[in-house]
Order: C-alpha cells, then sequence, then structure tokens
C-alpha cells in the first residue's frame, strides 16, 4: 500500500452535476479521504447558500461519525475532520447523510468514485515524480 488517497464529491439537481471538485492526500486512510470529501461538500454548500442538504455515502463509518451524538475522543482517529464534519453540519442544518452500498450500481456514487479514483492516481504520480 503506498498511503496516496483521493477523494471527490458532486453536487447534483435532478440529472446534472453542478459541481464537483476532487483531491489527495499521502499518507492517508480511506475513511479519512471518505470524511474530507464530506466536508468539502459541505463547505462548498454553505458557501452556496444552500438549503436542505443532501449527502450520500458509501462509508457507513463517516454516516455514523457525523450523524451519531457520541463524544469523539481527542486522541482518535481523524478527530478533527469528524469534528469540523459535525460542526458543519450543525451550521448549514438542515444536512440528511444517507449511506448506500458501494460498487452497486447507484450512479452517482459510481461518478463520485471514478473521481476520487482518478485524484488518487493524479495526485500518486505527482508524488512519486516529485511534482508536488
Amino acid at each position: 500500500m503506498d498511503g496516496c488517497g483521493g477523494w471527490a464529491f458532486a453536487a447534483v439537481c435532478g440529472d446534472n452535476v453542478i459541481k464537483h471538485s476532487t483531491g489527495g492526500a499521502n499518507d492517508t486512510t480511506n475513511n479519512r479521504m471518505e470524511l474530507l470529501a464530506i466536508v468539502q461538500a459541505m463547505s462548498w454548500a454553505m458557501t452556496m447558500g444552500l438549503g436542505t442538504t443532501y449527502i450520500v455515502t458509501d462509508s457507513q463509518y463517516c454516516q455514523h461519525a457525523l450523524t451519531l451524538n457520541t463524544r469523539v475522543k481527542d486522541d482518535a482517529p481523524n478527530v478533527d475532520l469528524i469534528n469540523t464534519g459535525r460542526r458543519l453540519r450543525r451550521l448549514l442544518s438542515p444536512v440528511h447523510i444517507f449511506w448506500v452500498k458501494g460498487h452497486a450500481g447507484n450512479r452517482w456514487n459510481e461518478y463520485v468514485d471514478k473521481l476520487a479514483g482518478a485524484a488518487r492516481q493524479r495526485f500518486k504520480t505527482a508524488y512519486l515524480t516529485g511534482d508536488k
């Protein structure tokens, strides 16, 4: 495992993607990238002044981390992103986070998965070639 990861989100209205964004990181985990995608999506929604926001994720970890009202220990993995996501969720309210099974034919989940995979590959290539 090389530790490079990619994240992506797509904002969809009807059948149209109105915004997508991607990025990557080195020395990361899948859970961190999944959380970062949601945080980036909520940040974008907040800057756009959107009302009710629906987020669909194939990560039960992210859904639970951002929706359950349990305390997160200060040394827990991804505590920074969990706390940021929870704060954004309160500020952007209402935000509904739904889980869908990954790689099961959900159109937009598959679309975002491909974006994240491409972002990971771009980041990995840039990192390995020193073109950071």
